[in-house]
C-alpha cells in the first residue's frame, strides 16, 4: 500500500499490485523517485510486505559464524562483545544489496557503520560460504597492525571488539558486473556493521585475559569468551 501525502493531509492510496510495479522500477533507478514526486507534486512514502531480507536460519548461521570467529581470536581479546543480529542494519543491507553493485554504500551514509561484501556465482551449500574469505584473511593479519600485504580489512571488521551488531542480506542478480566482467546469476551478500570498526592507527581488540577488560555496562557477564549481558544468549 502506498500513502502520499500532499499539503499534510492524506492524499489517496494506490493499489498495492500497481504499487509493486513501481517499486520494481523504482528498485532499477533511484531518480524514478524524484521524477515521480516532481510530477505529482506529493511526498510519497511506500509501505508493503515483503519477505525479510533474509531468512531466521541464515541469520542464525551468519550470526554464530561471525562469534565463533570472535570467540577464537589470537592472540585472545579481553574486550570482545558478544554481536548481536540488527533488523535495522539488515533492512539497510538489503536496500544497498537490492542494487546489485558490486561498491560499497557512499562514504558519507555510512558515517558510523562498517561494510562487508561478498559475491559468488551459481549455487552455494550454505550461507556461512560467503563470509568463509572474510575469515580466511587472518592469515593476513599479524596483531595489532592493519594488513600484512593482502586485503584483511574484512576480517578486521568481523573481530573489531566494539562492533557489537550486525544485519545482513543477501539477493539474486541475474546479471552482475564484478571488477569488469559480468557474473551470471550471482549472489550477493552485504553485512552492515554498528560501531564501525577499522579505524586508523587502532588494533581491533585489546589483548589479555578473555573479558578482563569488557565494558562496564556488561556486568561482568562472559560467554564463550566475549562480553555479554546474559550468561547465556539466546538465539534468534
Amino acid at each position: 500500500m502506498n500513502s502520499c501525502k500532499k499539503k499534510g493531509h492524506l492524499y489517496k492510496y494506490i493499489d498495492e499490485t500497481l504499487f509493486c510495479l513501481l517499486s520494481g522500477l523504482i528498485n532499477q533507478n533511484q531518480h524514478i523517485t524524484y521524477l515521480i514526486t516532481i510530477y505529482l507534486g506529493f511526498d510519497c512514502v511506500f509501505y508493503f510486505r515483503r519477505k525479510p531480507a533474509i531468512s531466521p536460519r541464515e541469520m542464525n548461521a551468519l550470526l554464530d559464524y561471525h562469534n565463533r570467529v570472535r570467540s577464537q581470536v589470537f592472540p585472545p581479546a579481553a574486550n570482545m562483545e558478544y554481536m548481536l543480529w540488527d533488523e535495522e542494519l539488515a533492512k539497510s543491507a538489503d536496500s544497498w544489496a537490492s542494487r546489485c553493485v558490486w561498491d560499497h554504500s557512499p562514504t558519507q551514509a555510512m558515517k558510523y557503520v562498517g561494510q562487508n561484501l561478498s559475491v559468488t556465482s551459481g549455487r552455494y551449500q550454505s550461507i556461512t560460504d560467503l563470509v568463509r574469505s572474510w575469515n580466511d584473511e587472518r592469515h593476513h593479519f599479524s596483531y595489532p597492525n592493519r594488513c600484512s600485504g593482502s586485503v584483511c580489512s574484512h576480517y578486521t571488521q568481523m573481530v573489531w571488539a566494539s562492533t557489537s551488531r550486525v544485519g545482513c542480506a543477501v539477493r539474486k542478480c541475474s546479471n552482475m558486473d564484478v571488477f569488469g566482467s559480468t557474473w551470471r546469476e550471482a549472489t550477493l551478500l552485504v553485512c552492515n556493521y554498528l560501531i564501525k570498526g577499522n579505524w586508523v592507527g587502532e588494533a581491533p581488540y585489546k589483548t589479555g585475559r578473555p573479558c578482563s577488560v569488557c565494558p562496564p555496562s556488561y556486568g561482568g557477564s562472559c560467554w564463550r569468551n566475549q562480553c555479554t549481558l546474559n550468561k547465556k544468549p539466546r538465539r534468534l
